[in-house]
């Protein structure tokens, strides 16, 4: 009932790390039919590429129903629905995301979310269709679908300002709302971001 396009992850103490996950396809259509790229169940995906992939139902990228994958890009996935990332279940966790240049052909071109949380992570996309959250929380992250929240979700209703994404440059400018707007995690000391040039902490700001 199901087709797996690339990569699955399922033991706890599971790491894949400084990967790309790239030209995966999950066949089919449907809510049946889930994960181009990778299903995340358990363990975590870290410091990777996650593109191009694409699936007809459900997380054309990424469908987590566990699992943290953090400090990764994901761009240029196509599905159904949440052609990024598309949280099913439990307490999956997306930390120090950028999710961009996805698309649905039915809901969440960015991340469609029934459980787990989301922080520090940019995702682009119109207003109501780069994250679809029905549970879960999102904090500290930038989208336009998000409400503009200094104070309790810290969240940041704007677009991440890519510099040129089209062409998957998606550092950020230097007048990006999402620059010094993230929390410091305990991973990031002595960490960068996924280019592994920048460090992903600058000036005690994340």
């Amino acid at each position: 009932n199901c087709s797996i396009g690339g990569v699955h992850l399922n033991a706890a103490s599971g790491l894949v790390t400084h990967s790309r996950i790239w030209g995966c396809t999950a066949t089919g259509s449907g809510t049946k039919y889930y994960a181009g790229g990778v299903l995340l169940s358990k363990g975590t995906l870290a410091d990777s590429l996650v593109t191009g992939n694409s699936c007809g139902g459900l997380g054309g990228g990424v469908y987590m129903e566990g699992g943290t994958i953090r400090n990764s890009l994901v761009a240029f996935n196509t599905s159904g629905t949440g052609a990024g990332i598309y949280i099913e279940k439990g307490t999956p966790a997306v930390q120090n995301c950028t999710v961009a240049k996805n698309a649905a052909s039915v809901s969440a071109d960015g991340i469609y979310m029934k459980a787990g949380s989301v922080v520090n992570t940019a995702v682009d996309g119109e207003e109501g269709g780069s994250i679809v959250q029905s549970a879960g929380s999102v904090t500290y992250s930038c989208s336009m679908s998000l409400a503009a929240d200094a104070v309790g979700t810290h969240n940041v209703h704007a677009l991440p300002g890519f510099r040129n994404a089209d062409i998957g440059d998606f550092t950020l400018v230097g007048a990006s709302p999402c620059v010094d707007a993230g929390c410091e995690l305990g991973w990031h000391e002595g960490g960068a971001d996924v280019s592994g040039e920048t460090p992903r902490v600058i000036d005690g700001k994340g």
